[in-house]
């Protein structure tokens, strides 16, 4: 998608029903809100600097994290659907995150860190190991006894609080 526009301030993106709408490259900028619903999905491609002021999620939608390189993520998110991370690099989520739905791990390598909030994930899938740092975040609950499916061992003695 390429937005030529002089005015970018009240410019916001939808993206409603199935199908996947990629937004790829370093500076995606635009001042309305990001909306996704009824099961769609918005994949940010090596996304640098994401300038939306926040981005909701409705009826099952996933926001996904992809490509090759490390970023952070500045904007909260909120509402129900999932939250992807297929990026091989490292992801820093920067802002706060209110999901009712899974985060899912879908990339080899990399770290997923929460720096801020993040509040009640009902599932935690993972299909590739991951180093998921949550030790800044805030309001933190992920039930992992009952939600970490795909294939990975979750043991130790780590305390989780919120």
């Amino acid at each position: 998608m390429t937005l030529d526009v002089v005015n970018t301030r009240c410019l916001g993106v939808a993206v409603l029903g199935t199908g996947t709408q990629v937004l790829s490259g370093p500076n995606i900028t635009y001042g309305g809100v990001t909306t996704v619903s009824g099961g769609a999905k918005l994949v940010l491609e090596n996304t640098t600097a994401f300038a939306s002021p926040s981005v909701t999620l409705a009826g099952g939608a996933q926001l996904e994290f992809s490509g090759g390189s490390s970023y952070g993520f500045n904007k909260p998110i909120s509402g129900v659907g999932s939250l992807v991370k297929s990026a091989s690099g490292n992801i820093v989520i920067n802002s706060n995150v209110n999901l009712s739905g899974a985060l899912q791990v879908k990339s080899n390598g990399g770290s997923l860190q929460f720096a801020t909030g993040i509040n009640t994930f009902t599932d935690f899938v993972v299909s590739r190991p991951i180093f998921m740092d949550i030790s800044n975040a805030t309001q933190t609950q992920v039930d992992f006894a009952r939600a970490v499916s795909g294939g990975t061992d979750v043991g130790g003695s780590d305390t989780f609080s919120g």
